[in-house]
């Protein structure tokens, strides 16, 4: 629904005649872009870091095995570099609306915090026997709700802040065509 009342908007704003009615628009359908573009992006994080927590687990239970292990380190790796590009991008997005830096300043304190225990635990313990991967991920257990827990609080922050958005781009369409 969303979707389709944005692309009406985007159809019906040329037809606004009126020159501040317009500007006015416009700037409300820009600042709701941007919202939407920060929160896509906090989403992906949350996904991403989840799939790394999931990659975590697997390197736990089976990097035992040289030739899975390789594989389960190169993409724990690999989705820790794609979170922090994300938190990079989600930080200069959030500056542009300028929301959200409180749990910007957790996220970021946090995800220091996080793979630093990963790497920690793994060094300690390793994963070459089922006990010495249980310790390893006592080490780090509950490291990373807080992560969860702040990134999903920012993903239904800015959900509410593109109802808002939403709505009084519908007040400014609806004052500009009567």
């Amino acid at each position: 629904m969303k979707l389709r009342y944005y692309l009406f908007v985007l159809l019906l704003l040329p037809q606004i005649a009126n020159a501040d009615c317009w500007d006015k628009t416009q700037v409300i359908a820009t600042q709701l872009e941007e919202i939407v573009r920060a929160h896509e992006t906090a989403k992906q994080a949350l996904v991403t870091i989840r799939r790394n927590a999931q990659d975590w687990k697997n390197l736990l239970l089976r990097g035992n095995i040289e030739k899975d292990k390789e594989v389960l380190l190169k993409r724990f790796e690999e989705q820790k570099t794609a979170y922090q590009k994300e938190l990079i991008k989600l930080k200069s997005e959030l500056l542009v609306i300028n929301k959200g830096a409180d749990m910007l300043d957790i996220l970021e304190a946090e995800n220091k915090k996080l793979f630093t225990q990963y790497k920690e635990a793994y060094q300690k313990y390793g994963v070459e026997t089922l006990n010495a991967a249980a310790l390893a991920d006592r080490q780090v257990q509950g490291g990373d709700v807080l992560t969860f827990r702040t990134l999903e609080k920012l993903d239904n922050q800015l959900s509410d802040l593109i109802k808002e958005k939403f709505r009084e781009l519908k007040v400014s369409i609806n004052a500009c065509i009567k």
